[in-house]
C-alpha cells in the first residue's frame, strides 16, 4: 500500500514541486554566459561543444569565480545551490570554492554567507559530473540570494596544461519547507482513506 500511495505522489505532483525550482536564470551559461558576472582569470566558452564558465586554475597567482545577482530571496528560508555537471581537469591544483550571499534590498549590501571549499580530488578528469552542493538559511533582512563559484590558492610550479576547471550546469533551489511535508502527507492521506473506501465496497 505504502509503495502504491509513494508511486501516486511521484506521478500527481509536479517534478519542480519535489525538487524545488531552480531560481537560477541561464543556468549552462549558453550565450556567453548571459546574466552571469565574473571576475579574475575566468571566462564563457563553449571548449567541448557545450557552453561552459571557465575557471582558469592553471598559472600560480591566478584567481577568480562567477556569480548571478538578482535572485530573490526571502528571510527565514533555506537554499541549496549545486554544481550538478562539471569537470575538473587532471592536473587541477586549487581549491575550488562554492557560496551562497546573502543581500538587503540593494543587492550590494551583504548580510552574510554560507561558504566550502569543495573536495574534487575523486573527481578529477570525470566530465558531467555532479560537483558539490552548499545549502544555507537566509538572515533576517534578506532580500537577494546570490550563487558564487571561485578559485584560489594556485599551487602549480608554473604553467601546467590540463589544470583548469569547466561548469555546464548548475542550480539554486529552496529546499522544501515542513509545510511542504505537511502537505505530502496530507495528500497520502486523502489516497489512503480512498483506497480503503474502495476496498470497503468490493
Amino acid at each position: 500500500m505504502k509503495k502504491v500511495l509513494l508511486a501516486f505522489l511521484m506521478t500527481a505532483l509536479p517534478l519542480p514541486f519535489l525538487m524545488g525550482q531552480n531560481l537560477i536564470s541561464n543556468p549552462t551559461f549558453s550565450n556567453s554566459g548571459q546574466d552571469w558576472g565574473n571576475f579574475g582569470a575566468t571566462g564563457f566558452n563553449a571548449f567541448f561543444g557545450q557552453s561552459d564558465a571557465s575557471l582558469f586554475a592553471d598559472q600560480p597567482g591566478n584567481t577568480g569565480g562567477v556569480f548571478q545577482q538578482g535572485i530573490n530571496g526571502t528571510a527565514g528560508n533555506s537554499y541549496e545551490f549545486s554544481l550538478d555537471s562539471v569537470f575538473i581537469e587532471s592536473n587541477w591544483d586549487a581549491d575550488l570554492t562554492i557560496k551562497i550571499e546573502f543581500y538587503e534590498g540593494d543587492d550590494s549590501t551583504l548580510i552574510s554567507e554560507a561558504s566550502s571549499v569543495l573536495d574534487v580530488s575523486g573527481i578529477l578528469g570525470d566530465f558531467g559530473v555532479p560537483g558539490g552542493s552548499i545549502s544555507a538559511t537566509a538572515p533576517a533582512n534578506t532580500t537577494f540570494v546570490r550563487p558564487v563559484v571561485l578559485f584560489d590558492n594556485v599551487q602549480l610550479p608554473g604553467l601546467t596544461p590540463s589544470s583548469s576547471g569547466f561548469l555546464f550546469d548548475v542550480s539554486l533551489s529552496q529546499i522544501p519547507e515542513p509545510s511542504t511535508y505537511a502537505l505530502l502527507l496530507g495528500v497520502a492521506g486523502t489516497c489512503l482513506v480512498i483506497q480503503r473506501r474502495i476496498e470497503s465496497r468490493r
